[in-house]
């Protein structure tokens, strides 16, 4: 006898090309769907709700997901280069190791969130809500981070060169080992922040200094 969590298990697994038709058919309830290595590519998915769905090693290559509900998403290995995620809530999203270079993140939410790994190479994070997200070793350069929250985030070995961190909230922030180099934290705030062996060279300080140290130690 199927027992039940099978066929609901079963039910939920779906094609790219079927989640884009009943999309279109106007459904937007997809919580729990299976749609690991899909191809969603360019897709408009708005407002879309795949809260805890599984899409790791998932193609959403420049898809609009702006303000879908994201929480507890699987998203590890996906491609979200150049998508727009703009208010979308990605709350305890799992994001290690995805691709999401030049992507759009203005005023998404991602608290605790896991982005370990995961490239964000000029990735637009203008006013996100990352706290206590882990970016353990997570590429950021260039990124923009102008007035994100990062309270009490883990960003160990993290790449922050050239970052613009204007009025960025860092309060409690592991820094430890990350490259800051060139990055502008003007206004930023670093109350309890850890610092240690952080290479801000060249970096801009919140009070508008130039830092000419290679590690603080």
């Amino acid at each position: 006898m199927t027992q039940p969590g099978a066929i609901e298990t079963k039910a939920l697994q779906m094609t790219g090309k079927e989640l884009r038709e009943r999309y279109s058919a106007g459904e937007r309830d997809f919580r729990g769907a299976v749609l690991s290595g899909v191809d969603l590519s360019g897709a408009n998915l708005q407002e879309i709700d795949l809260r805890t769905a599984d899409l790791r090693s998932a193609n959403l290559s420049q898809a609009d997901l702006s303000t879908a509900r994201l929480a507890g998403i699987q998203l590890t290995g996906a491609n979200l280069c150049r998508a727009i995620l703009r208010f979308a809530d990605l709350t305890r999203a799992n994001l290690a190791k995805a691709r999401m270079d030049e992507v759009v993140m203005e005023s998404a939410i991602l608290d605790s969130a896991t982005l370990e790994g995961a490239y964000l190479i000029r990735a637009n994070l203008r006013g996100a809500k990352l706290m206590r997200a882990k970016l353990n070793g997570a590429d950021l350069k260039r990124a923009d981070l102008h007035a994100v929250d990062l309270a009490w985030a883990e960003l160990v070995r993290a790449n922050l060169a050239m970052c613009r961190l204007l009025a960025a909230n860092l309060e409690g922030a592991d820094l430890s080992h990350a490259n800051l180099h060139l990055a502008v934290l003007s206004g930023a705030r670093l109350i309890s922040a850890k610092l240690n062996n952080a290479n801000f060279n060249g970096a801009i300080m919140p009070d508008g200094s130039v830092c000419h140290n290679v590690t603080d130690e």
